[in-house]
């Protein structure tokens, strides 16, 4: 492709938006599962490799995606082992 060229270059730009809207809308997603979990147990392994088990108490957007508040420790989304209703 030629980004010189005035259709192509508005192909592109076309396309890079279309990735950045799935990228928002997997993003939403990601926020919209954490935020199911508030109030209920979770088990999870934390940043330093520990075990954590407890309620989740908050949720934050970090850049690997959210990040869920354990009794004061941090899970990724990503690293909840198991869940369970207080």
């Amino acid at each position: 492709m030629d980004p010189t060229n005035s259709a192509n270059f508005m192909s592109q730009l076309a396309q890079l938006s279309q990735v950045e809207q799935l990228q928002t809308v997997v993003s939403s997603s990601k926020i919209s599962a954490a935020a199911t979990l508030m109030g209920k147990s979770v088990t999870g392994v934390d940043a330093n490799g520990s075990v954590v088990t407890g309620t989740v108490t908050g949720i934050t957007n970090g850049a690997n995606g959210p990040t869920l508040d354990v009794a004061g420790n941090f899970i990724d989304l990503s690293a909840v082992t198991q869940i369970g209703t207080v």
